[in-house]
């Protein structure tokens, strides 16, 4: 599993709620690579 198509799809479209939850998966998707790698 690698981390660009997390990216993509959490960071894509901004209809999740705006910013906070833009913020929210990108804090999610950096620990998610540093507890995968």
């Amino acid at each position: 599993m690698t981390a660009e198509p997390v990216g993509r799809i959490f960071g894509g479209p901004s209809t999740l709620g705006g910013g906070r939850a833009s913020r929210m998966f990108h804090a999610v998707r950096l620990w998610l690579g540093r507890a995968l790698s």
